[in-house]
């Protein structure tokens, strides 16, 4: 008999800029793209895309455990069962702490008091960031309790 478990698994990597974060098997991969979100399974046709801000979760293979990865854009490629996402910046979601987020988010807060449409612009940018990376905290937490 035939062995079926190549029809049930991705490979996949997950690299940022600092380091590789994740290297193995996945029966699952959803993304949010620029032009929304996707959802990526074994057999899936071949796609490249770009990531926007968001989260990325992963099923692992076998064990079908739930992960989950904040990142702040990057490219998001399949190519024969081997999915392969280059971020610019991304975070484990157990490593984000949510108390320095706090922190980051009054310092960018201060700076909107300088009134400067760059500075603006990039302090808007940074909270949307910090955002999305309390989404990502939150979103664990919920499955955590299901």
């Amino acid at each position: 008999m035939p062995d079926l478990d190549h029809f049930k698994k991705m490979s996949f990597r997950l690299v940022s800029q600092e380091r590789l974060l994740f290297e193995g098997y996945i029966s699952q991969v959803i993304a949010q793209t620029v032009q929304g979100a996707i959802e990526i399974l074994p057999g899936h046709i071949p796609f490249c895309g770009l990531l926007s801000v968001g989260t990325v979760k992963i099923t692992t293979y076998p064990a079908g455990e739930k992960d989950y990865f904040y990142v702040s854009g990057g490219i998001i490629e399949l190519q024969a069962n081997q999915v392969t996402i280059l971020a610019d910046t991304s975070i484990h979601a157990s490593d984000i702490d949510i108390d320095n987020l706090a922190q980051q988010e009054a310092i960018s807060r201060a700076q909107l008091d300088q009134p400067s449409l760059e500075k603006t612009q990039k302090v808007l940018a940074e909270l949307a960031a910090l955002n999305t990376q309390r989404k990502v905290v939150k979103e664990i937490g919920k499955m955590r309790d299901k």
